[in-house]
């Protein structure tokens, strides 16, 4: 009986020693999950991370939504390069654009122009050919064969514009009709009338010079060698 006893109070002592030991085990598990579940212990659990995923769990907990999910390593993405402003090129200036026209119009050579005298109040010219300018003129037209003429009549200040007006483009006319006897071929020659509204500067509106027409190659009409 008493070997019996003894026994019974051993194994009673093992059970007793064996369960304290898997309570305490138990213990630590529960409190490790419990640790785990909290956003400390994720934290702690995950020592690695970044900062920023410790918070963002952190907070994710406190609001009770999922946290984004998270690349471990990854660079957060660079910040966008401020828009850079594109500026308008300034169109240029009208003014500035003329003077360009001028400048090159000025540069180029002028080909040659030939002026024809009229008597007063008349259509008939004065000589009957436009003598030295008259060569040059159509050695000029020659070399060019594409070229065209423009022949414009003038006439003085005495007398109405509207007669003067017929008066100066009958004087244009006689004038191709000079042109055509030396060889122009009158379908190259565009006529036109001023009248007496272009009166050559520095003279008195009546002189002789003003009863004109002036010969020269279209698209050169305002060459210096012309104004006159």
């Amino acid at each position: 009986m008493a070997i019996a006893t003894a026994i019974v109070g051993t194994l009673s002592a093992v059970a007793a020693v064996w369960l304290s030991m898997t309570s305490q085990h138990a213990t630590r598990k529960a409190e490790e999950l419990a640790r785990s579940a909290s956003p400390a212990g994720a934290a702690a659990v995950i020592p690695s991370a970044a900062p920023a995923v410790a918070n963002a769990v952190a907070n994710s907990a406190a609001s009770g939504a999922p946290p984004a999910a998270a690349s471990p390593g990854v660079a957060p993405p660079a910040p966008a390069a401020p828009a850079t402003a594109v500026s308008t090129p300034a169109m240029p200036s009208p003014v500035a654009a003329y003077a360009r026209v001028e400048a090159r119009r000025a540069d180029r050579d002028c080909p040659p122009s030939a002026t024809l005298l009229f008597a007063f109040d008349s259509a008939k010219p004065s000589t009957g050919d436009f003598g030295r300018e008259g060569g040059a003129l159509l050695d000029w037209l020659r070399a060019h064969p594409q070229a065209r003429l423009a022949v414009q009549g003038h006439a003085d200040a005495v007398g109405t514009d509207q007669h003067n007006l017929i008066l100066s483009y009958q004087r244009a006319r006689a004038a191709s009709a000079v042109l055509a006897r030396a060889g122009v071929d009158p379908v190259r020659v565009a006529l036109s009338a001023a009248g007496s509204h272009a009166l050559i500067d520095g003279l008195p509106a009546g002189a002789k010079e003003n009863r004109r027409a002036v010969v020269s190659v279209k698209g050169y009409e305002d060459c210096e060698s012309n104004a006159r």
